[in-house]
């Protein structure tokens, strides 16, 4: 019977563990794509990462959008004026795929 009781406490400590470390990387995650500049004029509004070597994001500078994909080959940034976001999300991972 105390072998069982030891076997559950273990587990319940796993748990609890586990659970610690997803909520606390899911806020860390979270902070960091809504990050603000000391002035306020620069905000993260958005991100994601495509894959290993791309990453894209949403910042909101002085009241414009600008779409940012970085990328091992460089950053491509492209304001947008309308509801471009897909147009300018196709342009600029044409621009990172592209050769250099």
């Amino acid at each position: 019977m105390t072998y069982v009781m030891t076997l559950l406490q273990i587990a319940l400590f796993l748990g609890l563990l586990g659970f610690g470390a997803f909520y606390m990387t899911k806020k860390a995650k979270k902070q960091q794509l809504h990050k603000q500049g000391q002035n306020g004029l620069i905000q993260v509004k958005d991100g994601v990462h495509l894959n290993h070597q791309i990453s894209a994001y949403l910042f909101e500078v002085e009241g414009k959008q600008v779409f940012t994909i970085l990328s091992n080959s460089g950053a491509h940034s492209i304001e947008l004026k309308t509801n471009s976001f897909n147009q300018a999300l196709q342009e600029s991972l044409a621009k990172t795929e592209a050769p250099s």
